[in-house]
């Protein structure tokens, strides 16, 4: 696999409104949605795509690792609740992928 993300060797199908970024072992998923119930819904099957594929291909991912933001222009938005592999995903105000700090503002 030199020179191939991870995600290379996976046959991913995923929603339209979804993309996973890959680079070594370090993984960004962008899921978009107008309504709480779209995210999760959407995050839903995305975590289900994946974790088939990654099965299927004998790759593990830390899911007590994975964290979310939302980010959003409206002032208020209802929590989207996530659970990936039986662990609860932390909605944060900001994380860091492959050394930049994303955050809400």
């Amino acid at each position: 696999m030199k020179g191939r993300s991870t995600l290379d060797a996976i046959d991913l199908n995923l929603p339209n409104n979804s993309h996973i970024q890959a680079y070594a072992d370090d993984l960004c998923g962008i899921i978009a949605g107008t309504t709480k119930s779209d995210l999760e819904f959407t995050t839903i099957e995305v975590f289900r795509i994946f974790d088939r594929s990654t099965s299927n291909n004998k790759l593990v991912f830390g899911s007590n690792k994975t964290e979310a933001v939302i980010f959003t222009s409206k002032r208020t938005f209802p929590e989207p609740k996530h659970v990936f592999n039986g662990n609860k995903i932390e909605v944060k105000e900001k994380a860091k992928y492959l050394g930049v700090i994303l955050d809400r503002k």
